[in-house]
């Protein structure tokens, strides 16, 4: 990995902080960086190996060899930030940052889709769910779905009730998955903003909202060592769920043709500091502001 040595501009400065060679550490570009929150120690994804790299020591300290198509997305812990959460075609892996795996969880309807892949993880801004959008082929055909979990069901510690034994780690997830109806027009999940507002590309090129609500209603595991969550597709009356529809998402603004092409959208996103649309465009940045959006 490069940094660009010291370098000016009228509207740009840049100054090199380290030079960390990375021939030979996998298979294929550098597909993720993440950052520790003290900003000590950065988690680069190769293909199916990732690497934790000490920014004080500028080295890659520790590396994790995964299975020959596991290509997870990786973030961090959102109530741990000493550990980090990857999800994978398979399943969820929990490690800390020196890549040592604290356990792992297979999710129960990953089990049935084929050649299933990991387009985007998002965190609720409560940072109380996660958002996973998964792809899979059936019948010759792409399919997206999104996958909500709650996201005590990652957490590594259990309160020990008096005369009881600890509760033991969920071997199997089973998340909520949202209504068809909705998934199969989201193109791009870009992120969650104010009161768990999911804010989304369109398959028709539209920025939109969607809201989700959290209530206290949530599912009772099932007996065994498995959580069970509720199907919003299985259930008409949004209260019997833990995630509900509060109202149709809701478009907020369309793209202008020339900010068209997957080129461009992939690498668009939203900045949540300004609260605003960005999408780079013919080696410019597009900056899109909407009330819909605060």
């Amino acid at each position: 990995m490069r940094v660009p040595e010291y370098a000016e501009t009228p509207e740009l400065a840049v100054e090199a902080m380290a030079e960390i060679p990375m021939k030979g550490k996998g298979k294929g570009p550098i597909t993720q960086l993440l950052f520790h929150h003290n900003s000590s120690v950065l988690l680069i994804s190769i293909g199916n190996t990732i690497h934790s790299i000490s920014l004080t020591s500028s080295s890659v300290e520790h590396s994790l060899e995964l299975a020959e198509f596991d290509h997870s997305v990786w973030i961090a812990h959102p109530q741990d930030p000493e550990l980090v959460v990857g999800f994978g075609p398979n399943e969820i892996r929990i490690l800390d940052w020196k890549l040592v795996e604290i356990y792992s969880i297979t999710v129960g309807p990953w089990n049935h889709l084929d050649y299933a892949t990991i387009d985007k993880v998002l965190v609720t801004q409560d940072r109380e769910h996660v958002l996973v959008q998964v792809s899979s082929r059936n019948h010759n055909k792409k399919e997206r779905t999104l996958h909500c979990f709650k996201t005590a069901d990652f957490l590594t510690s259990f309160e020990e009730t008096l005369g009881t034994e600890h509760q033991r780690k969920p071997d199997v997830i089973n998340p909520t998955i949202l209504p068809y109806a909705v998934s199969s027009e989201i193109a791009i999940p870009l992120s969650f903003l104010s009161h768990n507002r999911l804010i989304f590309l369109s398959r028709d090129y539209s920025i939109c909202s969607w809201q989700l609500i959290s209530s206290n209603t949530m599912p009772t595991p099932r007996a065994g060592n498995s959580i069970a969550t509720a199907n919003l597709s299985l259930y008409p009356n949004h209260h019997r769920t833990n995630i509900a529809v509060k109202k149709p998402f809701k478009e907020l603004f369309c793209l202008p043709g020339d900010l068209i092409g997957m080129d461009c959208l992939s690498l668009c996103t939203i900045w949540e500091a300004e609260i605003c649309f960005l999408c780079p465009r013919n080696g410019e940045v597009a900056v899109v502001k909407c009330a819909g959006l605060v």
